[in-house]
């Protein structure tokens, strides 16, 4: 059966009854509207419910009680019937009323395609830019990976190499794209735009402690694919994560040339 959306936007909701209306206003402001949204809520009250049905009365919203984020994906994924899953967080918003046209004017037949990310504070200033195209699969061993939150990937994707791992609380995200792009050598399409507004203070970087147990998973992700990694790998994806230094960049490109 052919898919009769191009994109399936998966929002995961929990208690987002602050930060949610940005997310849908930059939804529905596209130029482009062959998508569906795809919201699973697990939340214990109806007001963010109601709030996407204000800006979008179609959107398939699905309620699951404590459900942790990935899980919360996971479900998204399985109720999907776009060509391409594209996930947006509730603290993030789409870049432009463009977004969504350049993407589909610009990915082809691409398995997957990725963009540039702004990230902004809690005052909706940008306070750091992501703009790269040098991603190759061997950067996945220095801790550089493309962001997540401008990532489009076929659906049938999911179903061929497994969706989000749940035993992951944070790094859940990094284990998909290591799988798909780093053992299954999907090819990747680079997309010279920003895609998203990206809320500084995610799962991975809220703070500190949540910084060390990313990356303590990160190190259970690579030992599960019998991966050989050094402390000094981790290392470099807190210092790419953090600064994106120039320097590290290129040490990076040099490497691929090996």
């Amino acid at each position: 059966m052919h898919p009769n959306k191009f994109f399936s936007i998966i929002i995961a909701c929990k208690n987002s009854t602050k930060t949610i209306r940005k997310t849908l206003h930059s939804l529905k402001s596209q130029k482009f509207k062959n998508y569906e949204i795809i919201a699973v809520d697990s939340s214990n009250n109806l007001q963010t419910i109601n709030i996407i049905r204000m800006y979008n009365s179609n959107a398939k919203i699905i309620k699951i009680f404590n459900a942790s984020l990935y899980e919360a994906l996971n479900v998204g994924v399985r109720n999907s019937r776009g060509r391409y899953i594209f996930f947006l967080h509730t603290d993030d918003s789409l870049y432009s009323p463009e977004v969504l046209l350049k993407v589909f004017n610009q990915i082809g037949n691409s398995d997957a395609a990725y963009g540039n990310i702004k990230i902004i504070n809690n005052q909706l200033q940008t306070i750091r830019k992501w703009k790269d195209n040098f991603f190759f699969k061997k950067s996945f061993k220095f801790g550089w990976h493309p962001p997540h939150t401008s990532l489009f990937v076929k659906k049938r994707l999911f179903s061929s190499y497994g969706l989000f791992k749940t035993k992951y609380h944070i790094s859940g995200d990094y284990d998909l794209m290591l799988r798909f792009f780093f053992i299954k050598k999907i090819k990747l399409k680079y997309l010279n735009h920003y895609i998203n507004n990206m809320r500084a203070g995610g799962l991975s970087t809220a703070n500190w402690y949540s910084s060390v147990k990313s990356n303590i998973e990160c190190w259970k992700i690579w030992k599960s694919y019998n991966f050989k990694f050094s402390f000094f790998t981790i290392f470099l994806k807190i210092l790419l994560k953090i600064f994106q230094l120039n320097f590290l960049r290129f040490f990076l490109s040099f490497k691929s040339r090996e």
